[in-house]
């Protein structure tokens, strides 16, 4: 019996050693592919340092916005968050200084109330495409309204709030592309396999 136990350990440690080095190429490749930006404006400060990753955003409330807002004190603290902007009408924010490129999931968490707070923000990339981010709606609400975009790198995006908004974050991730989800796949098979011939039924003479 021992002989056998000594085996079945030395091959579960290789198969931690197979786990360890699967894992550690896998996230080689998705980590570069899941790449973010994240504003989450916890101070007045404009330009604005993201909170995670590298980049700025400058913020120019427009007509009626009141500004940054820390949602401590009445009446924003109704809103039930701490650290947001009042945009105003046309008020903007740009975004500049990620070092991101290629398809990149464009998020804003946004509040949205059908009697003042429509939801519709314009998008615009430096050189590059237009349009609007699109969500969910209906019951009032911090929501996500998001779009997919291409940027190259050093394009700056531009969010403007054609009947005011209030945003609390915005956020950028690299969408990972298909041939970087199959790569990664691929390095489980080995381990998978191994695993099976480990795991399998064994004839007993």
């Amino acid at each position: 019996m021992l002989p056998a136990s000594i085996n079945f350990g030395s091959e579960r440690k290789r198969i931690m050693k197979s786990v360890i080095a699967t894992l550690g190429l896998g996230m080689l490749l998705i980590t570069p592919a899941l790449a973010t930006v994240e504003w989450d404006f916890g101070s007045s400060g404009s330009p604005s340092l993201a909170g995670l990753g590298s980049g700025i955003a400058t913020v120019t409330p427009g007509r009626f916005g009141t500004g940054w807002h820390d949602g401590s004190t009445a009446p924003w603290s109704v809103f039930g968050a701490s650290g947001f902007w009042d945009m105003g009408r046309n008020g903007t924010i740009v975004l500049a200084g990620s070092s991101d490129s290629g398809p990149i999931n464009f998020r804003v968490l946004q509040w949205v109330d059908a009697g003042t707070f429509s939801g519709n923000l314009n998008y615009s990339i430096a050189g590059g495409a237009s349009g609007i981010l699109v969500g969910p709606g209906g019951a009032a609400g911090w929501q996500e309204w998001t779009v997919n975009i291409n940027l190259a790198a050093g394009q700056t995006v531009t969010i403007t709030a054609p009947g005011g908004a209030m945003i609390d974050r915005v956020i950028l991730s690299v969408i990972p592309e298909p041939a970087t989800i199959v790569a990664a796949t691929l390095l489980l098979i080995p381990f998978g396999v191994s695993t099976w011939r480990v795991l399998r039924p064994r004839r007993t003479a």
